[in-house]
């Protein structure tokens, strides 16, 4: 199995922890100060990145299988119940470390790659919306708040067409329009229609689904495509 980002990724940490040898980092540490060095789209490498390790997990996890036992009786803490000593066991040691180090190295890219998908979410906002903005700074990062309700100068299908996309493009979350999700309300909430009233949130489902149900052209409004071509302009910044 070639594993090229995750193996690459295993050789900068060790190189560094030869030349940095206090503290030693674990991958995760090193991946934290490595990405903002990563050159190509941060969101793809951590993808791939994650799909690599998922793999390798996988692997282990079946290496370990077969000493018997069950893979899932060892934890951090009683590891050391094994006796590094025997050939099986000093193996089956290896191979959990390992498997430790990479179950916390992808918890760590999980909240990286949510904190992307935040971020994005917010400069799709910004770039379509104008008035009544408020910027303030969380930490290191710069959060627009509105003060008003949010004027939409489109139709309403062009609204719900936008959102739908959004979710699409997995630059919300997936539930964000399911009746579990509550997207329909939080948009009722902060967005007015363009004769300045409020939208409703059974309106708003309302108007999904006859959009999916359009014969003509399902699931696409007039002027569907300059709504496709903000999203691909947003996306193609991660």
């Amino acid at each position: 199995m070639i594993v090229k980002t995750l193996e690459v990724l295993k050789k900068k940490c060790y190189d560094y922890s030869e030349e940095n040898p206090y503290p030693r980092l674990s991958l995760a540490e090193y991946l934290k100060i490595f990405l903002p060095n990563v050159k190509e789209s941060k969101t793809n490498y951590l993808n791939e990145l994650l799909t690599e390790i998922n793999l390798r997990v996988e692997e282990i996890r079946r290496d370990i299988a077969e000493y018997g036992g069950g893979f899932e009786a060892v934890n951090e803490e009683s590891i050391g119940m094994l006796n590094p000593d025997d050939d099986e066991e000093g193996e089956r040691i290896e191979d959990e470390m390992e498997k430790f180090e990479l179950l916390k190295t992808k918890d760590f890219i999980a909240s990286e790659l949510d904190r992307s998908k935040e971020l994005l979410s917010q400069e799709v906002l910004h770039s379509l919306t104008s008035n009544g903005k408020e910027k303030k700074s969380v930490g290191h990062r710069e959060i627009v708040t509105f003060q008003n309700k949010i004027h939409w100068q489109g139709t309403e299908t062009q609204f719900v067409y936008l959102f739908e996309q959004l979710v699409k493009a997995k630059l919300l979350n997936d539930d964000f329009l399911d009746t579990t999700g509550g997207g329909y309300s939080l948009l009722a909430q902060h967005f007015e229609n363009r004769n300045g009233k409020p939208f409703k949130n059974t309106q708003l489902a309302n108007t999904f689904q006859n959009l999916v149900a359009n014969k003509k052209t399902p699931g696409q409004p007039i002027g569907a495509d300059k709504i496709d071509n903000v999203i691909s302009k947003i996306k193609s910044k991660k």
